[in-house]
C-alpha cells in the first residue's frame, strides 16, 4: 500500500495557518523540476493576507520521500487533484514554475471536470512549449546536466562543488524531466479558465512560441507576460508576477493583454 503522505501543504505555522484557513483564496505552487516546497518557502507573506498559501510536496522528496512517484506526469496530477479539490471551495489559483507549470495545468484540467463550477485560475511561470518534441533534457550526462542547472540558476554558484547536494538533486530532476519530456500532450479540449502565461526571453530555455503555444490550449481570459531574468525569474520577483495576473482574485491587473 502506498504510505499515505500530505503532498498539497500550508505554508504558514501558528496564527497564520488558522488565518489561512478562513482566507478568501488559496495558492497552489508547484515547483520547477527536482525542487519541493522548499522553493516557496518565504511566499506565505508574498499574497495578501487574505490569501493562503500551498505548495505541492512531489513524491520522492522531503517528508514525501517513501511516496514512489508515478510512471507519467498525467498519474502525479492523478495523485494530486483529490487533495486540491478540498480546496475548491474557495477561489483557487494554481501557480506552476516550468515542469511544475505543466504539472498544474494538467491539475486544472482534471478539476475543471472534476468541478466545474469553481473559481480557478491558472499562473504559468517559465514553462515548456507543450505539445512539442522535447529537448531530452533527462538524458544529459551527469556533468552537463549539473552544469545546465547551475547556468539556469538552480544551483547557488557557492554550492556548485556540493557533492552531496548533486548526489540529492540529480536524481530528481532527471526523474521528473523524464516525465515531462515523454509526456504525450492529448488533443484535449481548450481549458476555459483565466490563464496568465510568465516567460523570459532571457531564459535558455524559453522560446518566443511558449505564448501563442500556450494560448492555444486556452479558451478562457488569456495573458501573458514578459519579465527580464533568467529561467528562475520567478523567484527573483514573486510579487511581479501574482500581481501581475489579470485573472487572479488579487491581482490589480492593468499590464498588456496577448
Amino acid at each position: 500500500m502506498m504510505p499515505k503522505s500530505p503532498h498539497v501543504q500550508l505554508m504558514k505555522t501558528g496564527k497564520e495557518r488558522l488565518a489561512g484557513l478562513s482566507s478568501s483564496s488559496r495558492l497552489v505552487c508547484f515547483a520547477h523540476a527536482g525542487g519541493s516546497t522548499t522553493a516557496f518557502r518565504g511566499w506565505a507573506e508574498v499574497p495578501p493576507p487574505s490569501v493562503a498559501t500551498y505548495a505541492v510536496q512531489y513524491p520522492g522528496r522531503a517528508d514525501c520521500a517513501e511516496v514512489p512517484m508515478p510512471s507519467s506526469l498525467q498519474g502525479v496530477a492523478d495523485l494530486l487533484v483529490p487533495e486540491l479539490s478540498g480546496l475548491v471551495e474557495q477561489p483557487l489559483m494554481l501557480l506552476g514554475h516550468s515542469f511544475g507549470a505543466a504539472l498544474a495545468y494538467l491539475c486544472a484540467r482534471q478539476l475543471r471536470l472534476c468541478h466545474p463550477g469553481a473559481r480557478l485560475s491558472l499562473l504559468l511561470c517559465a514553462p515548456p512549449l507543450p505539445a512539442q518534441p522535447s529537448r531530452a533534457l533527462h538524458r544529459l550526462p551527469d556533468d552537463e546536466l549539473w552544469e545546465l542547472l547551475t547556468e539556469l540558476g538552480g544551483i547557488e554558484p557557492q554550492l556548485h562543488d556540493s557533492a552531496t547536494l548533486r548526489r540529492q538533486i540529480l536524481p530528481l530532476t532527471r526523474a521528473d524531466l523524464k516525465l515531462l519530456e515523454i509526456y504525450a500532450w492529448p488533443p484535449d479540449p481548450p481549458l476555459d479558465c483565466p490563464v496568465t502565461v510568465h516567460w523570459s526571453p532571457e531564459d535558455p530555455l524559453a522560446s518566443s512560441h511558449i505564448p501563442s503555444a500556450w494560448q492555444a490550449l486556452c479558451s478562457g481570459p488569456y495573458a501573458q507576460r514578459r519579465h527580464p531574468g533568467g529561467h528562475f525569474f520567478l523567484h527573483e520577483r514573486p510579487e511581479k508576477v501574482l500581481f501581475e495576473s489579470p485573472g487572479m482574485s488579487f491581482s490589480s491587473g492593468g499590464s498588456e493583454h496577448a
